[in-house]
């Protein structure tokens, strides 16, 4: 078995949402004067949505389901893999691309899609010019029935043309895994995917540790 963290790194200086999404700060902390040998220890500044996160339905609905409450059955689950060619900035992610692919997606399961732009997660255009779905690409992913979609992309929709869909990604209660990195590690279209989110109790998502296993 092959085990392949798709996980990006959580660090100091590192891409963010804009305001009033907060940025990361790590810092080590003081040894305590209640311990008596040396200890190390940092505290994290974090949002919801730092780093890789895993984000339910309460992102946009209230009293949709929490983190807290997914059941672990949805975060251990078989995944679907399209590997599309390296995206341009701001450019569509269409559905005859995703079509073309010819991966089996098998209802219930997950989506994970490839797009070669976490080559980017260090770069200052990660977040402003990442590629986007089209409505018709993500209808097409609805159609599919799948129960978490993960991408390489720090967001699905466009900025500059918005395409609407995620009012209608969230009532399907997709739960969303973003942005990966290491997608093109993936050698097979299909793998086992395991996604462990943070459990803070009450919140729309937490930043999330999620590997790919290949047989």
């Amino acid at each position: 078995m092959k085990l392949i963290d798709v996980t990006g790194p959580l660090e100091n200086g590192m891409w963010s949402y804009p305001d009033p999404y907060p940025k990361v700060r790590i810092e080590e902390i003081g040894m305590p004067d209640w311990v008596p040998y040396d200890t190390f220890s940092w505290v994290f500044t974090l949002g919801a949505q730092n780093g890789t996160y895993l984000e339910t339905a309460a992102h946009m609905f209230r009293g949709a389901t929490t983190i807290d409450e997914v059941p672990l059955d949805r975060l251990f689950l078989e995944a679907a893999v399209i590997q599309l060619p390296d995206k341009e900035p701001s450019s569509a992610i269409t559905v005859d691309e995703l079509k073309n692919a010819d991966i089996d997606i098998k209802p219930g399961e997950a989506l994970l899609v490839s797009t070669g732009w976490d080559s980017k997660w260090h770069d200052a255009d990660f977040v402003a010019a990442c590629p986007f779905f089209t409505l018709e690409a993500m209808e097409w992913i609805f159609d599919q029935g799948v129960s978490l979609m993960g991408a390489d992309l720090p967001r699905f929709d466009s900025w500059e043309a918005p395409q609407e869909f995620f009012a209608e990604f969230f009532r399907r209660d997709i739960l969303l895994l973003a942005p990966l990195v290491n997608l093109r590690a993936i050698g097979q279209p299909r793998v086992r995917l395991v996604a462990l989110p943070l459990k803070v109790k009450g919140v729309c998502g937490t930043p999330c540790r999620a590997v790919v296993l290949e047989d």
